[in-house]
């Protein structure tokens, strides 16, 4: 009756409630004295054999619609008793030729790989995960995200130019498979609020980058976490949801190149040099 997360087994029920250390609102510098960080979203932290990486939607960086740069993206640690933003020292944006599959292209790896560890937010380990193609029984599915409306922001009384204090807070929304309609986005999952569920419905702006499980079982009786994929379009209570197992495509891609530069770096030196 329990499911692994990062090599410790917990009760199945307890998962959801674990989820939180690894999902992360969306933060990016802005170099601003008094508004220091913007929020954008969410954003999922995750390790793929032994690669740490930010996930989050693609469009939640577009400065052509007055998004955040991809480049400003930052973690909170804290470290020492203070708290830094890390940013990545890296990003990876899927490149797509195929005019049929561009809708796969709205993703973002932030690179957290190379980052010294005691810098690195916690990251959930998804090298014994299923993903959106492996087969069981849903016992239940659900999402973790920071809608803009759970946020909680206190302005100075003496400059209300100034936050005296802003808090970002998460929900989770239990789900269930849902039914595609002839104007979801193409490759895209659906889901809907959980016909059972009692949680509060909450507007969905907010809850792009937000990451979806699911409770699955096999014949066996044992009881597996399967990461979903993370939410690229919402409507209400209804989720499009990015499928894991093109992004699993894409870290394995990701990983295979970072693996070569290694190995040609040991071969050539000269080449270990990178100039990002």
């Amino acid at each position: 009756m329990s499911v692994e997360m990062n090599g410790m087994y917990i009760p199945f029920a307890k998962a959801p409630d674990s989820m939180p250390r690894y999902v992360r609102p969306a933060l990016f510098s802005t170099g601003d004295e008094k508004w220091e960080l913007q929020v954008c979203g969410s954003a999922f932290l995750a390790k793929y054999h032994g690669w740490h990486f930010g996930l989050a939607t693609a469009h939640q960086t577009n400065t052509n619609k007055g998004g955040p740069d991809a480049s400003k993206f930052v973690v909170l640690v804290e470290e020492d008793g203070r708290t830094l933003a890390v940013p990545p020292v890296n990003l990876h944006i899927p490149s797509i030729d195929d005019d049929a599959d561009q809708a796969l292209k709205d993703l973002t790896f932030f690179d957290y790989g190379s980052v010294e560890p005691k810098y690195r937010a916690h990251h959930l380990d998804l090298s014994n995960v299923f993903w959106s193609d492996d087969v069981g029984v849903t016992d239940y599915s659900f999402l973790v995200g920071y809608p803009t409306s759970s946020a909680v922001i206190t302005l100075d009384p003496d400059d209300y130019s100034a936050l005296s204090s802003f808090q970002a807070r998460w929900i989770r929304q239990d789900l269930q498979a849902g039914a595609p309609q002839s104007l979801d986005p193409e490759h895209r999952d659906i889901f809907v609020k959980h016909e059972k569920s009692k949680r509060l419905s909450v507007p969905p702006d907010g809850l792009s980058g937000s990451p979806v499980f699911s409770i699955v079982s096999i014949p066996t009786g044992e009881r597996f976490l399967r990461f979903d994929g993370i939410v690229t379009n919402a409507l209400a209570d209804r989720f499009a949801v990015y499928p894991s197992v093109h992004i699993k495509d894409m870290l394995d891609d990701i990983i295979a190149a970072r693996v070569k530069k290694a190995a040609d770096a040991v071969s050539d030196p000269a080449l270990s040099h990178d100039p990002q």
